[in-house]
């Protein structure tokens, strides 16, 4: 038999209140939206001349959908 691991993004209510619940990745959706509206102003202003790879911290929470049961 395989193990499978599921796993949501943004963890939102319905992952925490799901059975079994869903292990997820937060994020701040408001440090999100600040630090793309930041790059958006300086590709506006022409600070911007190649392409950004930006990477931002996020949370793994680790639930019941990842996690090995005994069988």
């Amino acid at each position: 038999s395989k193990d499978v691991f599921v796993a949501g993004f943004g963890n939102m209510p319905l992952s925490r209140n799901s059975t079994p619940k869903l292990t997820t990745v937060e994020q701040d959706p408001e440090r999100l939206g600040y630090e793309g509206a930041q790059l958006l102003y300086e590709k506006i202003v022409g600070n911007i001349k190649k392409p950004i790879h930006q990477i931002l911290p996020v949370e793994t929470i680790i639930r019941q959908s990842s996690v090995l049961c005994d069988k």
